[in-house]
């Protein structure tokens, strides 16, 4: 009886033959190409860091990981500015509500 095959296959494309008539694959998240060797292909996904941003993502409910602070660059110091007085002034209003924001 013939193995399963691997479900890292899912992640590849087959993207025709190689010198020696192998089949070649590419990754889906990162275009690496290389020959279709099921231990390759479970290699190339433990250390494609597409993939491993791929899966965060999909951990995180489609949120990207990371810290928080590498977030910060995308508003401006003014919009950051303001953004911090309102959450200020929500927070000592005494009652904090959406209204106060």
């Amino acid at each position: 009886m013939p193995r399963d095959k691997s479900l890292a296959w899912a992640h590849f494309e087959k993207v025709g033959q190689g010198l020696y008539k192998q089949d070649q694959v590419k990754c889906k998240y990162c275009r690496r190409q290389s020959a279709g060797q099921a231990g390759k292909v479970d290699a190339h996904l433990k250390r494609c860091t597409e993939y491993a941003i791929q899966l965060s993502h999909e951990k995180n409910g489609g949120l990207p990981a990371g810290p928080i602070e590498s977030y910060t660059h995308r508003i401006s110091p003014g919009e950051q500015a303001r953004l911090d007085k309102k959450l200020a002034l929500a927070l000592f209003a005494g009652r904090p509500t959406i209204r106060n924001i």
